[in-house]
């Protein structure tokens, strides 16, 4: 609708007064003109930063508005030089402006839309001038004269968070909406988000808008501006809003509003806002869509979604497509969407062959998985696979499923089979979520409790560090063999570390009767939840008193009595003029053959470093393992080192996955550091290997292994690389070269 007053006002120049240092000139010319006219009051000219907007009139006719500061000046003749009609001068202040009303003369629905968004956006921005009355009474009139007829009435659906509700209303004729003002007589500010208009075939389009409360004040004009059209709108005032969880139990959060309410709870942010986003989640899921038929012509499932950070979206899924139907699949998430073939990986499945028999073989390489780039401020419980097909789309919609990060966690490592695991996907796609569920499974510890049983040391010199993870059966043997010791019995502090802490009143109740019949006293300290091998010595370690630290695996067993007193000599040598910064004793398996004589490194077939051990596997009393001297390093399963060193060098690193090469780790952080590793086969322990970790679902049938071989050769290859070279097959070797650190290497 154009306004009838419009009779060539603008053949000349008009002024309008956005700040009492700020002014707009608005004139109509030829479409053709491009250049603009140049502006100064009482010769000063303005500052550079301007706003400018074109908007077609018709008959080859533009209105031309420029946005000008005269900083410090309230008044003046204002000298326009350029036009076509020549120089003009113009009184420029604030009692000399107009009413902006006429600004609108001769705009249709669109122009109108422009121009208000002009100055109640770019103007406000450009000359900061959101805060000032006088601009606020400006918009205010301008937006009453340019709203189309009527008022979007918006009504309180619901409470969001952080004071943001969720309002309704009936779709206006305005086209979308981009950008909402609201305008009361101090302040314009543009609202955080923007509405978004659902259909359906109950209801007649609604308009969804999230909001803060404040916006239902009498006092606040609030302004839509659409493609087609400006808007006035009422808000509701907030009384008696239901919450998030309230209108999910009902029924009244679904489809395009349900995801809206998801962005803008992401959005906001706080612990608040994703608490709501994920219980909107679970009491309002998306219906479930799958495509498993057998005689459908393609099948396919997202089983697995995690949000991962910065690694993106996990995706987890199968494509059975053996007509070659499927052209590409994509990610839809409320946050984001991404085309799955950039960054998947496909992968064999042959556990699909029970269900799906020959069909499936014909796809080849059925599965996926996928790290996509998505970000998503909070966990989304439910994804959709979008199958882009040469007959059209396809969807399907996988059911809730809530993990905790322990949970998420191993689901990523048990996600791809073991024939299809190779350096590519592990690097792409498994070891990048990995890394980060671990880091929030690690983050997530609590403080540990500790219970004194039998007669404790007050003042220990030597602390002997014991995890403790579902394997029990070693543990009277073990208590046994440190009872008959003089050495331990006179003073040393024996701390058992329950990793699994669903054990702990069987645990605690085997060590109270084994203190009654060794006279041992013992400090049982007990995890908030299994954090693997690091996490438990660390935490072993904080909660101990002694200034020496003996780190023992609870399937190690001391073979006599004295065996302390060799590693406690070693530890007091120098190599080189360095310190020692730990010594190993030589382990035997239970036939008496060696299984560890010093701690070293080999490549595989694939040129891939793994752990392993000198003279592994050699009878007993082989003459070069019988030989105390320096080593690369020793197992972490018996490792006596100065308290001090160990908390210097931050203890085990805990990135590593439930247990493997965080004690290689150890021991290349010390050489770097400048410390010496003894090996000492003068004490003998029996060490009955691997125990407790095949109790461990994490590491059993997971890549946990892989992905820790992987991250100690990223940080640690050039220094393996070094050391190998330096001490051969394991003969004697005084050489204490510095090493080299992989780039990325922990300190």
């Amino acid at each position: 609708m154009l306004l009838q007053s419009y009779e060539r006002a603008f053949d000349e120049p008009q002024t309008f007064a956005l700040g009492s240092d700020v002014v707009l000139v608005a004139w109509d010319a030829p479409e053709r003109t491009s250049s603009l006219p140049t502006f100064s009051v009482d010769g000063a000219a303005p500052e550079k930063r301007r706003a400018v907007l074109r908007i077609a009139l018709g008959e080859g006719l533009q209105r031309n508005l420029a946005a000008v500061q005269f900083p410090g000046r309230d008044g003046g003749t204002l000298r326009i030089e350029g036009l076509e009609s020549g120089a003009l001068s113009l009184r420029f202040g604030a009692e000399a402006m107009q009413s902006p009303a006429i600004l609108l003369d001769g705009l249709d629905e669109a122009g109108r839309s422009r121009l208000i968004d002009f100055v109640l956006g770019i103007c406000r921005g450009t000359f900061r001038l959101g805060d000032r009355p006088a601009f606020a009474d400006l918009c205010r009139d301008l937006t009453r004269a340019a709203a189309n007829d009527g008022t979007v009435e918006f009504e309180a659906n619901g409470h969001l968070s952080s004071g943001h509700l969720l309002y309704i209303a009936t779709a206006p004729h305005i086209g979308d909406v981009t950008a909402v003002y609201a305008v009361d007589g101090r302040q314009v500010v543009e609202t955080r988000f923007r509405p978004i208009v659902a259909s359906g075939e109950k209801y007649a389009p609604r308009m969804a808008l999230a909001a803060p409360a404040w916006i239902g004040s009498p006092a606040v004009d609030v302004v839509l501006i659409g493609a087609r059209g400006v808007s006035l709108a009422r808000f509701q005032a907030a009384s008696d809003v239901p919450s998030v969880a309230s209108l999910a139990e009902r029924g009244s959060l679904e489809g395009a509003v349900r995801h809206y309410a998801l962005r803008c709870l992401g959005a906001i942010g706080d612990e608040q806002a994703h608490a709501a986003g994920k219980i909107l989640q679970v009491l309002a899921p998306e219906a479930v869509r799958e495509l498993a038929k057998p005689k459908h012509p393609v099948g396919a499932a997202l089983e697995l979604t995690l949000s991962c950070g910065e690694a993106g979206v996990f995706a987890r899924g199968w494509i059975r497509d053996p007509h070659g139907l499927v052209l590409d699949a994509e990610l839809i998430s409320p946050f984001g969407s991404h085309r799955l073939s950039r960054s998947w990986h496909r992968v064999e499945r042959p556990d699909l062959e029970k269900a799906w028999g020959k069909s499936i073989r014909k796809t080849p390489q059925p599965g996926f998985v996928s790290c996509a780039p998505i970000d998503e401020p909070f966990p989304v419980l439910q994804h959709r696979l979008h199958l882009i097909t040469a007959g059209g789309p396809i969807e399907t919609v996988p059911p809730v499923k809530v993990l905790t990060d322990t949970e998420a966690r191993d689901a990523v490592l048990s996600s791809v089979a073991p024939s299809s695991l190779n350096e590519d996907v592990m690097t792409a796609v498994v070891g990048p979520a990995a890394r980060v569920l671990h880091r929030r499974v690690m983050a997530s510890q609590a403080a540990p409790e500790v219970v004194e049983i039998g007669r404790v040391p007050a003042n220990p010199d030597l602390s002997i560090i014991i995890p403790l993870y579902r394997q029990l059966g070693f543990l009277r043997l073990q208590t046994g063999a440190l009872a008959l010791d003089p050495d331990i019995r006179n003073g040393a502090e024996i701390l058992y570390v329950l990793d699994s802490p669903d054990q702990r009143a069987e645990v605690e109740h085997l060590l109270r009767g084994l203190s009654v019949s060794t006279g041992l006293g013992f400090r049982l300290v007990v995890m908030s939840a299994n954090f693997g091998f690091a996490a438990a010595n660390n935490t072993g370690v904080r909660s101990a008193r002694g200034r020496t630290l003996m780190l023992l695996n609870s399937d190690a067993i001391p073979i006599e009595p004295g065996w302390l007193r060799p590693l406690q000599a070693a530890l007091t040598m120098r190599e080189a003029g360095r310190d020692i910064g730990a010594v190993g004793p030589k382990l035997l398996f239970d036939d008496g053959s060696l299984q560890h004589a010093g701690l070293t490194f080999e490549r595989d077939l694939e040129g891939r470093w793994y752990n392993t051990h000198f003279f592994k596997g050699y009878p007993r009393d082989w003459p070069s393992a019988n030989v105390p001297r320096v080593v690369p390093g020793v197992t972490g399963a018996a490792m006596l080192m100065p308290r001090g060193v160990y908390e210097k060098l931050g203890g085990f690193c805990e990135d590593y996955i439930v247990g493997d090469y965080e004690d290689s780790d150890l021991c290349l952080r010390l050489r770097a550091a400048g410390y010496g590793i003894r090996y000492e086969p003068r004490a003998e322990l029996y060490h009955f290997e691997r125990r407790s970790i095949e109790l461990s679902p994490a590491y059993v049938g997971t890549a946990a292994s892989v992905y820790n071989r992987q991250l100690h050769g990223e940080r640690w290859s050039d220094a393996m690389e070094d050391l190998v070279a330096r001490f051969g097959t394991g003969d004697p070797v005084t050489d204490e070269r510095p090493l080299r650190a992989s780039a990325g290497s922990r300190p």
